[in-house]
């Protein structure tokens, strides 16, 4: 928690109440304000929780961890619901890497930004959506970055000098950061079981436009920062290392991200336009002119907008007899027969 977090110390209580029985060694952390080189965020607080945890469990002499090589750092969010083979399939997938492949590995899970998600307004589930379908096609698989949860070894963390507290979004200039500082190309490896994360959230459709309007604002600052720390310290990388991360990360959040959306939405009268300036028919044989093509296309993305909107009470959801399923109270991350 942060210090200006209200009533700190009962919520640690609380906490403490619940889960002291259930780990060998629970830790609740107080970021201070005014440390210097932070700004508040995920970012500063992950950095303190964790540079604090391990010292605690250094100073802990019957813990013993020096000791313990097989180390393993997974984070997380506080509406985070893990698969129940999460950890599982993290040690499964651990145990097939040779010992230098693991010092620069880190494992991300999909993420489905499916709680509550019937009550999410039309663009909070299609930005849910996509954001998950990119993440198994572009952020994973591209080694771009990480999101949200994530696991690495204990080493790695270390040696990447944990997080940085002068960024804001922990998760998007992890992998980056631990390459730089490390000197070394880092592989992000899928675990193979879908952790459950809340989208953006409101009591009406003003205030998940709100919301959704700071996510956005969020990412798109994260996105910048974390490019102009790769652009400083770069340096650092083998060239080629350099070159392939930067090629990626920009045609993802430059291109398919930014310039993509926008095309989409310009492309009926940006289409015309091409094919007049190449001196081609801007008419064929089934749409005999350019304004008929223009509303058709505009057509389509309205409907795209109001099918997604009507699905809200589309019956996909299970709601009565004994497989019923909802997304608030069934706390079952294996069931997607939703």
């Amino acid at each position: 928690m942060e210090e200006g977090t209200p009533d700190k110390e009962e919520k640690a209580r609380h906490l403490k109440a619940i889960y002291m029985a259930k780990f060998e060694r629970f830790y609740v952390t107080v970021h201070p304000k005014g440390l210097s080189g932070d700004i508040p965020g995920k970012c500063s607080n992950f950095n303190y929780g964790s540079r604090m945890a391990i010292k605690y469990l250094k100073e802990d002499r019957s813990y013993g961890l020096d000791e313990n090589t097989e180390l393993m750092v997974t984070t997380g969010d506080c509406d985070t619901i893990f698969g129940e083979r999460y950890f599982d399939a993290l040690e499964e997938d651990y145990l097939k890497l040779t010992p230098e492949q693991r010092s620069i590995t880190v494992w991300q899970s999909p993420l489905f930004y499916c709680i509550n998600i019937d009550k999410s307004p039309f663009f909070v589930r299609n930005v849910g959506l996509l954001r998950s379908f990119f993440m198994m096609g572009y952020l994973i698989p591209w080694n771009i970055n990480t999101m949200s949860v994530f696991s690495l070894t204990l080493k790695l963390y270390e040696d990447g000098e944990y997080t940085h507290p002068g960024y804001q979004m922990d998760d998007i200039i992890a992998l980056i950061r631990w390459m730089c500082v490390t000197g070394k190309r880092c592989v992000v490896r899928p675990i193979p079981v879908a952790t459950l994360s809340g989208p953006t959230s409101g009591k009406n459709y003003f205030d998940e436009f709100y919301e959704w309007a700071r996510q956005i604002r969020s990412w798109t600052i994260g996105a910048a920062e974390v490019f102009h720390y790769f652009a400083i310290k770069s340096k650092k990388l083998p060239f080629f290392v350099s070159l392939t991360w930067a090629s990626r990360f920009i045609f993802y959040y430059g291109f398919l991200l930014c310039i993509a959306s926008c095309y989409g939405i310009i492309t009926p009268f940006v289409t015309v336009a091409m094919l007049k300036v190449g001196h081609h028919p801007a008419h064929g044989i089934v749409i005999k002119d350019e304004w008929t093509f223009n509303w058709i296309m505009l057509g389509c993305l309205g409907l795209q907008y109001v099918c997604h909107n009507a699905s809200k009470k589309d019956g996909l959801l299970k709601t009565g007899g004994p497989n019923a399923v909802h997304p608030i109270t069934d706390k079952n991350p294996d069931r997607f027969d939703v």
